[in-house]
């Protein structure tokens, strides 16, 4: 199973990031999904004081998932960092 994470453009001065997860969202992908949420909290660095996940071409989001968005949620949160999905 393959997951992408591709980063959206974001409007000059915006102090938000934003990403779209594309494929599988579930165990099978699971280290991809382990590197792409290190990625995301990678580039939420400096100014930066939301993330946007968008999750419209995700499919089959399961435990495995939810639990790393979950962790990844709560170390930006402890960062001053908010996340926001959207589909």
């Amino acid at each position: 199973a393959q997951v992408t994470l591709t980063p959206l453009p974001a409007s000059p001065g915006e102090r938000s990031v934003a990403f779209a997860f594309d494929g599988e969202l579930f165990f099978g992908a699971e280290a991809d999904l382990a590197r792409h949420f290190e990625a995301v909290e990678q580039a939420a660095q400096g100014e930066v004081v939301e993330v946007v996940l968008c999750l419209r071409r995700g499919r089959n989001a399961d435990a495995a998932f939810l639990l790393l968005l979950k962790k990844t949620a709560e170390a930006l949160r402890e960062r001053g960092v908010a996340v926001a999905l959207v589909n």
